[in-house]
């Protein structure tokens, strides 16, 4: 893949929602995201048409405080929404269909490979 967007790696970041939000392509590498409240979203996509690849997520880790409830990996805010999490290693449960249905219907929202559900 070829991307022309932003690149990151980040590590340790820690919220409780909208870990990412706005348009563009970003491109996340091996990089924690670690919840700190209830009902998490990771990804807030605004995606343009223009957007090649939105929001991709690669060899990421998603962990967060005990206790809380499960997280979502987003919830898309257009109809040209693009959000994808590669090879994500999960530490703490997920909300059923991964995702959170938002204000639109989006373009593209997955989760591709494999989702590593690591238990403590």
């Amino acid at each position: 893949m070829v991307f022309a967007g932003l690149m990151y790696k980040i590590h340790g970041l820690k919220r409780s929602t909208d870990y990412i939000w706005g348009s563009g392509d970003v491109l996340i590498e091996n990089s924690t995201f670690y919840n700190t409240g209830n009902g998490s979203f990771i990804t807030a996509s605004r995606s343009n048409e223009t957007d090649a690849y939105g929001y991709v997520m690669k060899d990421c880790t998603i962990d967060g405080e005990a206790g809380i409830t499960a997280f979502s990996f987003g919830r898309q805010q257009s109809t040209s929404a693009k959000a994808v999490f590669i090879n994500t290693a999960l530490k703490m449960d997920i909300i059923d269909g991964h995702w959170t249905a938002g204000s639109a219907a989006p373009a593209l929202l997955a989760n591709i490979i494999r989702l590593i559900k690591i238990i403590r």
